[in-house]
């Protein structure tokens, strides 16, 4: 029974070897910075690099300032190769990511700035267009040196950015229509185009002075009235006035591109007296 106990003596002797006498992280993070803020940047490179390799040993929300502390004393150490690993190491994970602790130490910002600016815009992902020309109108659009005819819809996967499609019809009543938009990562993006439609205008004929009210406007007889359009067809209420006579009301179809004259016959009140 004796014999064991040496070997649980020296185990009891040797565990304490094993446990890491080393501080909190956190403290250990504050322990850096302190000694970056007066200039000891060989201590705060140690202490940083310590919590980060070989494996990170500091929760993951202040592995970014760990980081940052580790680059600017790289820096301040003349090893700039050194520091803009720790850099680029920060930017991969965020590419936003602005200095806060380490803004003001002479030179660091800059070269930090400058590795920014070098550094290729980050991928993202591909959104989905989704468009189509509305059927009625037919026509079609073209898109990046492709046409898709009216009514077909069309799916094109495209990195985020702006585009421009353009909307077209044959008919001499419609012009092309061009539309900016900006496709976000991970669309889809729907869109509805139309080409664009040439004014229609009318003119009222009655052989006599008269006002005219059509679709909101009001004009005298003999004038031209023009009216924006929005399809090829607008169908508009006229009502013809003029004193002494009866008023008159007509429903007029205005056709883009084109020129209407109605004639209107007006016909004299008749008094009481007569």
């Amino acid at each position: 029974m004796n014999a064991w106990i040496p070997v649980v003596a020296a185990v009891i002797l040797t565990f304490p070897a094993v446990l890491d006498a080393r501080p909190p992280a956190r403290k250990q993070l504050r322990s850096a910075g302190q000694a970056l803020d007066r200039g000891d940047y060989g201590r705060s490179l140690h202490l940083t690099h310590d919590l980060l390799y070989p494996e990170p040993r500091i929760a993951r929300d202040h592995r970014p300032l760990a980081r940052e502390i580790l680059a600017a004393s790289y820096h301040r150490m003349s090893a700039p190769d050194a520091a803009e690993r720790e850099w680029r190491n920060l930017l991969a994970a965020l590419p936003d990511y602005a200095l806060t602790r380490t803004a003001a130490i002479v030179g660091v910002s800059q070269a930090f700035e400058r590795l920014r600016r070098a550094r290729p815009p980050p991928t993202r992902s591909a959104g989905t267009i989704e468009f189509y020309i509305d059927a009625r109108y037919g026509g079609g659009l073209r898109f990046e040196g492709k046409s898709f005819p009216s009514g077909q819809t069309g799916a094109l996967r495209r990195p985020p950015g702006h585009y421009v499609v353009v909307a077209y019809h044959e008919d001499e009543a419609c012009f092309s229509k061009s539309y900016a938009f900006e496709l976000a990562a991970d669309g889809p993006r729907r869109f509805l185009f139309s080409p664009g439609f040439r004014d229609a205008s009318v003119m009222v004929l009655t052989g006599a002075p008269s006002s005219v009210q059509a679709g909101g406007r009001l004009f005298e007889s003999a004038e031209v009235a023009s009216f924006k359009m929005h399809g090829p067809v607008k169908r508009v209420h006229v009502v013809v006035d003029a004193p002494g006579f009866v008023p008159v009301r007509r429903i007029v179809t205005l056709r883009a591109g084109h020129h209407e004259e109605v004639h209107v016959r007006l016909s004299p009140k008749v008094t009481a007296a007569e």
